[in-house]
């Protein structure tokens, strides 16, 4: 099995999106797309999507290096509703996403050459994205419920973290009802917008 990362971006009191998140609000009430400024902080530059563009520096490295190293992709469903499937075109091109769902149909392929799967429960999703990795890490990146449900799964081998310098009070969290588990971190990274932390599950 490659590795299986955690990446998600949370704010200061734990939550990865404000409450009633949907369409109308993609990161939920309380202004919850403030924990994504570190993403759009910067010129757009050949590639970016509107909703990726981080500034040069650390920032960009961080975004640079997840696209890079990352063989596969798990996401939750409604993550895929509310970006309305990323308008037909995901950000990191080619790498297969892995859609959780209980309404299975075919797969769809999007511009730039990433194909949408779309499989019904976590386990099948990440038995499948590890099929098509090629021993590059797993990442878990899309949604509350598919994190939830990594972290129920045991599944995890490393968990990254960008913390932004906002206070949301309310929304959704990834840690609540998680099992008992022993993290170490092993790299950080600062920029004025975000603290990048990377832990080692051990």
């Amino acid at each position: 099995m490659p590795k299986v990362i955690i990446d998600m971006t949370m704010s200061l009191d734990g939550y990865v999106a404000g409450p009633n998140d949907g369409k109308a609000h993609p990161l939920g009430e309380h202004d919850g797309m403030r924990i994504f400024d570190w993403y759009m902080a910067g010129p757009m530059l050949p590639g970016d999507l509107d909703i990726l563009h981080p500034a040069a520096g650390v920032d960009r490295e961080v975004v640079d290096e997840m696209f890079e190293e990352s063989g596969a992709f798990v996401f939750g469903r409604r993550t895929y509703d509310i970006t309305n499937g990323w308008d037909g075109r995901h950000p990191v091109n080619g790498v297969p996403v892995f859609v959780l769902t209980h309404h299975l149909h075919d797969p769809i392929d999007m511009e730039g050459g990433t194909t949408f799967y779309f499989v019904d429960g976590f386990e099948t999703a990440l038995a499948e994205a590890a099929k098509h990795a090629h021993d590059r890490p797993i990442d878990i990146a899309g949604g509350a419920s598919a994190v939830r449900q990594a972290l129920q799964a045991r599944c995890l081998n490393e968990l990254v973290l960008d913390i932004v310098p906002v206070v949301l009070r309310d929304g959704e969290r990834i840690f609540d009802d998680a099992p008992e588990f022993h993290a170490e971190a092993v790299e950080a990274a600062t920029s004025p917008l975000a603290t990048h932390i990377v832990y080692k599950i051990t």
